[in-house]
C-alpha cells in the first residue's frame, strides 16, 4: 500500500513591511526676506518618485542682497519608509525671516503608522549677539511637521541665541524616544522651518519626519500563521487517501 508522509512545517519569520508606493512630491524651497528684500530659491531638481537627495554642492548667492544659502548644509531627501529630510545652511546679510520648506511628499496610504520627528538650529554670531525666534505653536518653536496636507504631527525646537562670535546649537524630538501612533490613514508628509533672525550671521538646521507602518508583534504573528495549519494538514491528507 503507497503510504505518504506531509510534513508541515512552521516558521514565523519577521515581516519588513514594504516600502511605501510614492504619488509625487513638491519640490523644496527656501525665502529669506532682509528688511523689504526678498528671495526664494527653489531645487533645482525636481523629484521623481521613490527615494531622492540633493546636496547643494556649491554656494549660491540668493538675489537682493539678503544672504547666501551655504554648500554641503542645503540638502533634501526623501524616500524610505517614508520621510522627509530637510537641511539648509544660510549666511544672513541682515535680521530677517526665514522659511524652508522640505516639499509635499505624497504616498500610498499608511494605516495608523508609527512616526517621529527630530530637528535642530545651529546660530553662529559675529559682533552681534544672533537669536532665532520661530514662527510656530504661538512664536516659540521654529520647525514643524505635519501629515495630510496640515495636521501638526510635531512643533521643535525652541527660541536659541547666540552670544556675540560664538556658536550655539540646539535639538529637539517628538517624541522623547522611539515613536508614538498616528491614528488613522497618512497618505503625506512635510517639515518646515519658520523663524526670525534678529541680527546677521549663519545660521543652518536639520530635520528628519519619518512614518513607518506597524510591524506585527512576533509572537502574534506566528499564531496567525500557524493557528490554519493543522486544518489546512487534515484537508490535504483526507484527499491523498481518497486519491
Amino acid at each position: 500500500m503507497k503510504r505518504s508522509v506531509v510534513v508541515f512545517v512552521c516558521a514565523a519569520a519577521l515581516l519588513i513591511p514594504a516600502m511605501a508606493a510614492f504619488a509625487g512630491s513638491n519640490c523644496p524651497s527656501i525665502t529669506v526676506r532682509v528688511g523689504s528684500n526678498q528671495a526664494t530659491w527653489t531645487c533645482p531638481v525636481t523629484p521623481n518618485g521613490g527615494s531622492w537627495t540633493y546636496t547643494l554642492d556649491s554656494d549660491v548667492v540668493l538675489p537682493n542682497g539678503v544672504g547666501t544659502l551655504l554648500k554641503g548644509k542645503t540638502k533634501f531627501q526623501k524616500g524610505g519608509d517614508p520621510f522627509v529630510f530637510a537641511d539648509f545652511g544660510l549666511h544672513l546679510n541682515g535680521p530677517g525671516t526665514v522659511f524652508v520648506d522640505s516639499g509635499l511628499l505624497t504616498f500610498t496610504s499608511i494605516t495608523d503608522p508609527q512616526a517621529y520627528a527630530t530637528a535642530g538650529i545651529t546660530l553662529t554670531a559675529g559682533a552681534d549677539p544672533l537669536t532665532e525666534a520661530g514662527s510656530y505653536a504661538g512664536g516659540t518653536k521654529a520647525y514643524q511637521a505635519t501629515y495630510n496636507g496640515g495636521n501638526v504631527f510635531a512643533q521643535l525646537v525652541p527660541t536659541l541665541t547666540a552670544a556675540p562670535t560664538t556658536t550655539n546649537t540646539i535639538s529637539d524630538r517628538f517624541p522623547l524616544t522611539d515613536t508614538v501612533i498616528i491614528p488613522g490613514s497618512v497618505s503625506s508628509i512635510e517639515g518646515q522651518f519658520s523663524f526670525f533672525a534678529y541680527a546677521a550671521g549663519d545660521v543652518s538646521g536639520t530635520s528628519r519626519f519619518e512614518v513607518t507602518p506597524q510591524i506585527p508583534e512576533f509572537g502574534s504573528l506566528s499564531l496567525a500563521l500557524c493557528a490554519g495549519l493543522p486544518a489546512v494538514a487534515a484537508r490535504f491528507l483526507r484527499r491523498r487517501r481518497s486519491a
